[in-house]
């Protein structure tokens, strides 16, 4: 199963709407800096590429160090994708080629 079947599968979204509600609909990374916004998105910490068996457990034994461990975290868009994604903003940056010499 690809990533984008997987998130339009109906166990994904029914788990979605879980993790929010469980988490009040708030940025649990927000949070943690006493900020209060809306979460938006779900984010695996074993991230679905490398951990495909975890896409739907909410808590996974940690591989290391065996400890139960969060998997799926409420967050907001930006600090899904400055957090959670940071490689994503910096492949971004690296795509943008200079008009001339003089980079502009």
């Amino acid at each position: 199963m690809n990533n984008n079947s997987f998130y339009c599968s109906r166990a994904w979204r029914k788990l979605r709407r879980e993790v929010l509600k469980e988490d009040h609909n708030e940025c649990q990374i927000c949070k943690k800096n006493h900020k209060h916004v809306k979460a938006t998105v779900v984010h695996h910490e074993y991230h679905l590429d490398e951990y495909p068996q975890y896409g739907l457990m909410k808590h996974v034994q940690n591989p290391i160090t065996g400890k139960l461990e969060r998997n799926l975290i409420s967050v907001c868009n930006n600090c899904h994708e400055t957090v959670c994604h940071p490689e994503r903003i910096h492949k971004e940056r690296e795509y943008k080629i200079p008009l001339t010499e003089e980079r502009w």
